[in-house]
């Protein structure tokens, strides 16, 4: 039987270690940690693979495809774990790779749905400095317009000094912020959970190895974002808030991020949109070039 534990920080070489078969967010212990509040994530491993069970998905337990600890290794024996702990008509969520890797060593033991509210976007972090050609023309404007209009703004890297006015910007985001993003996520991943998940991911900062900053304009906090590697060529912006009054920052804050801290990382990802049209519109708007797609698998 599994036994499912707490995810610590002390756990975060062997997510390192095992977590690494996917292209997605899952790659960065940041997302496992910070998600894993009260609970709501949990682990467990045996001599075959890292297991998670999340209480995000379909309003109860659901587990994801294992992580094998050799990616050799048929996953046929871990799934039958799995299988054996789901409930009538339960599935399994399941990133690309593992979908292939559970295709090649067991066809036809599955079929899968994509979930598109949950497709991760993936971006060549060149484009999004240089931002060249017509397809980036209203960027560019946008992020020279928004300069010309603030010139005391101030990139600052994070200091735990400014973790405070962080999650006091983020109350007032959410305060201005329609009631749609959160709460289309089955099993309520709410508002709360998200500025507990944000409160982790500050306080931990430094001990994850993650990167972040905040703008300033006049010595007030207007916008951070943090961001942590994936792997050897991939960069996930695991946060990305701004105050209401500056609406525009994004770009602008964005472009100063990459290009002060990852440009020499080929890839980045900047997660999924949930279904939200108006987040989907302006993910889409910087061309990816990719998806990091999921799946629910269900047992044949």
């Amino acid at each position: 039987m599994l036994d499912f534990k707490s995810i610590t920080l002390a756990e975060k070489q062997l997510f390192r270690r095992y977590v690494r078969n996917s292209r997605s967010a899952y790659n960065s212990f940041m997302y496992w940690y910070a998600w894993a509040v009260d609970d709501r994530i949990v682990y467990a491993e045996d001599e075959e693979a890292v297991y998670l069970k999340s209480y995000y998905l379909a309003g109860k337990n659901a587990y994801l495809a294992p992580f094998l600890k050799d990616p050799q290794y048929s996953i046929a024996s871990s799934l039958s774990k799995i299988q054996q702990l789901l409930e009538p008509d339960q599935f399994i969520w399941v990133p690309q790779d593992a979908k292939d890797k559970i295709e090649r060593d067991c066809p036809g033991l599955m079929r899968f749905e994509v979930q598109r509210d949950f497709a991760e976007y993936i971006y060549r972090t060149q484009d999004l400095i240089n931002l060249e050609g017509h397809a980036y023309r209203s960027k560019r404007n946008r992020i020279s317009s928004f300069g010309r209009k603030h010139p005391n703004l101030v990139y600052q890297d994070y200091e735990p000094r400014f973790y405070e006015e962080c999650l006091a910007l983020d109350r007032a985001w959410k305060s201005h912020k329609p009631l749609d993003i959160g709460e289309k996520v089955e099993g309520g991943a709410t508002r709360s959970i998200e500025y507990r998940a944000l409160e982790r991911a500050l306080k931990s900062v430094e001990a994850v190895g993650a990167k972040a900053c905040v703008i300033t304009e006049n010595g007030r906090v207007a916008g951070f974002t943090l961001g942590c590697m994936a792997s050897e060529d991939m960069v996930v912006i695991h946060f990305e808030k701004c105050h209401p009054e500056y609406r525009d920052m994004y770009a602008w804050m964005s472009h100063e991020f990459l290009q002060r801290c990852w440009s020499g990382v080929t890839y980045v990802n900047r997660e999924e949109d949930l279904g939200e049209q108006g987040l989907r519109t302006s993910k889409l708007s910087y061309n990816p070039i990719g998806f990091a797609q999921h799946y629910r698998g269900i047992f044949e």
